[in-house]
């Protein structure tokens, strides 16, 4: 098929790449399901949501091959037009499809200021996933 499309001179430069699974710097799994960071993204910057910063943290329970998954989160002073805390626990369980049989993996962090948040080894930065 290609060979009606591309020259014959032209084909010797060409090469097939067949690439397998996701790119993880655009999603990750957990749970046998995968997430978009710009979902999440979107998610969690949007203004009602009252997230000043945000970190998702991929760990295993030490007894089990099983996947947990973290997220931390510095909020906002309460206010009228942001959501209360409970409010934004629903909506992060509901993106993250949090059943009782995966409540044991799942856990949401409230920090007090970024000393609450993973560093990357190397440089000491603030690292999201």
């Amino acid at each position: 098929m290609a060979n009606a499309v591309v020259p014959e001179s032209e084909r010797q430069y060409l090469r097939v790449l067949q690439m397998q699974g996701r790119d993880r710097r655009f999603s990750f799994k957990w749970d046998g399901a995968y997430f978009e960071f710009e979902k999440l993204k979107a998610l969690v910057q949007a203004e009602e949501c009252g997230i000043l910063q945000w970190q998702v943290l991929l760990g295993q329970l030490d007894s089990s091959p099983q996947a947990t998954l973290e997220v931390r989160l510095l909020r906002a002073p309460p206010r009228p037009d942001v959501l209360v805390e409970e409010q934004l626990v629903k909506r992060l369980r509901t993106f993250f499809f949090v059943l009782p049989e995966t409540e044991h993996v799942f856990r949401i962090v409230f920090v007090k200021d970024l000393d609450g948040f993973e560093r990357s080894s190397t440089a000491g930065k603030l690292s999201t996933l």
